[in-house]
């Protein structure tokens, strides 16, 4: 998991590097298995320990915000890229980011009720890089919508 961490981080430094002017650096101490990241005179330490995830969370937040507007146009340009049943598989994952957050997306006709997840429903033949697949659901090629009762506070 550190080491997905660390590449998830140094990616984000080069990015920052070649598309933004801020000033950016990155360094690990392999023998202690900590990760040093110098940006904008903010210092970021993150280790292999109780604490990865959210000292990791918190320097990839501030280096997103460095790379600003351009940053998240790349990485938007690239999500279009995606085949539908990607893009669903993405959705999913910044769903499951919001509820951890508690910060669910109402249904605006019913706020009782969040969005839960996303499921595409594959029509029988080929997906991108040649794969084939069987249809699934109910085969209609659709994104569907799937929601479940806001819990009580």
């Amino acid at each position: 998991m550190f080491e997905n961490e660390m590449k998830e981080i140094l990616d984000l430094v080069l990015e920052i590097s070649t598309e933004t002017d801020v000033s950016v650096s990155y360094d690990y101490d392999s023998e202690n298995k900590i990760l040093g990241v110098l940006a904008e005179g903010k210092l970021f330490t993150v280790s292999n320990g109780k604490f990865l995830v959210d000292e990791a969370d918190e320097c990839k937040r501030y280096l997103v915000k460095l790379g600003g507007a351009s940053f998240r146009r790349k990485q938007l340009r690239a999500l279009k890229q995606l085949h539908s049943s990607e893009i669903a598989e993405c959705i999913n994952e910044l769903l499951q980011e919001l509820q951890k957050r508690e910060d669910p997306i109402l249904d605006h006709e019913n706020p009782e009720m969040a969005l839960n997840r996303i499921e595409y429903h594959a029509a029988g033949g080929w997906l991108p890089g040649g794969r084939t697949t069987q249809a699934t659901g109910d085969g209609s090629d659709n994104l569907y919508c799937f929601f479940e009762e806001v819990p009580e506070c």
